[in-house]
């Protein structure tokens, strides 16, 4: 719902973003297309403006990235949910007060970790924003609410680790293995023992060689 003093008549074809949040509420109303809630619509009103009368960059971003995680979290599986990974943003125009802005969302690929989305933003047929950003996978329990771990934070899914030994490869992995660990410390240690031993028979060596030059000094003398 739009705030006090935000009333604004969307262009036809537009209605309330079906997905609302505070911060959304905050900056907006936004709206999106009717028959495509990939496609959004936002008026610049004075609170979104920096200084020189020009739409804040922040506020796009926001929006961009709020309507990308949701494009790719309808197209994905039923409960997935996403959390931004990263996010790069180009502002090729601005816009200013009174404007419409309408940005479209799209899918590059979603797979099972991680989706990759665009986002354009035009005003009057300019273009104002070109962001992409990568979201990863996040797993919910079963009542709904998403896991976290013992820091607080949503937790990530990742690969399962799999075990394949490779037949034309010598390279075995050491933790499916405890008597290679075994091995491979020994002869390290034997490593270790031979270089000690290596060091000292040379130190040795000059030592004597060291006894030897000043027998030969004396001798002279």
């Amino acid at each position: 719902m739009a705030r006090a003093g935000r009333l604004v008549n969307p262009p036809t074809g537009f209605t309330p973003y079906a997905r609302p949040s505070r911060y959304l509420d905050l900056i907006g109303p936004v709206y999106q297309a009717a028959d495509n809630p990939a496609v959004v619509g936002l008026l610049v009103h004075d609170q979104l403006t920096n200084s020189r009368g020009f739409l804040h960059a922040g506020v796009l971003v926001a929006v961009a990235d709020t309507i990308m995680g949701h494009t790719a979290e309808r197209a994905a599986a039923e409960d997935t949910r996403l959390v931004t990974v990263s996010m790069t943003t180009e502002f090729p125009g601005s816009a200013q007060f009174g404007q419409w802005i309408t940005g479209t969302a799209t899918i590059r690929h979603l797979g099972r970790r991680l989706a990759f989305t665009n986002c354009e933003f035009h005003t009057d047929d300019r273009l104002v924003l070109l962001a992409s950003g990568v979201f990863a996978v996040t797993t919910r329990s079963h009542h709904g609410a998403p896991p976290k771990d013992g820091t607080g934070r949503l937790r990530v899914r990742h690969p399962r680790t799999r075990r394949k030994v490779c037949r034309h490869s010598s390279v075995v992995r050491t933790r499916d293995c405890p008597s290679l660990v075994d091995s491979r410390a020994q002869v390290r240690s034997d490593r270790v023992s031979s270089l000690i031993w290596r060091t000292l028979a040379c130190h040795a060596s000059r030592a004597a060689l060291t006894r030897a030059r000043r027998a030969d000094w004396t001798q002279d003398a």
